[in-house]
């Protein structure tokens, strides 16, 4: 699916079927993440949770990994800045894919899968994909200009 045609899905359709279901409309800077977080579909390089044995059901990695983009969206500085955010703005909690407060993992697990996202290069993996889908074989020009004096 090419850019404008998931802008075009998202104005369309899922905007107003969020703002009606949750009530209030979306800010601009929500958009700007829905918009961000349909192009990067993180979701896509991360495995689902699933519980190995005993014990406690892990939390959902692809949430987690929604989170992480959010927090590079609103160039968060701090886990604990992106936990303060998810806990006081129900939109955003909603499209990261916490439904409640509850629902929200702790900072040390997001410290934990955020350095994990690291070790594995996810960023890299995700950018990669990201040019395959968008760009592919197409070659990129550029041309850089310099106005520094040349003393001869």
């Amino acid at each position: 699916m090419i850019v404008s045609e998931i802008e075009q899905k998202l104005v369309t359709e899922t905007f107003p079927l969020w703002e009606t279901e949750l009530g209030e409309p979306l800010t601009d800077k929500l958009k700007q993440v829905v918009r961000l977080l349909a192009l990067v579909r993180i979701e896509e390089h991360l495995p689902a949770a699933r519980r190995s044995g005993r014990g406690r059901f892990p939390h959902d990695r692809r949430l987690l990994g929604r989170a992480f983009v959010v927090k590079v969206a609103y160039n968060a500085p701090t886990t604990l800045m992106l936990l303060e955010m998810l806990h006081t703005q129900p939109m955003l909690r909603r499209i990261c894919g916490f439904a409640t407060r509850k629902s929200i993992p702790s900072k040390s697990t997001f410290s934990r899968s955020f350095a994990a996202f690291a070790k594995d290069n996810l960023g890299d993996t995700v950018h990669r994909a990201l040019i395959a889908d968008y760009i592919g074989d197409r070659l990129m020009g550029r041309v850089g200009r310099d106005s520094t004096e040349i003393i001869a």
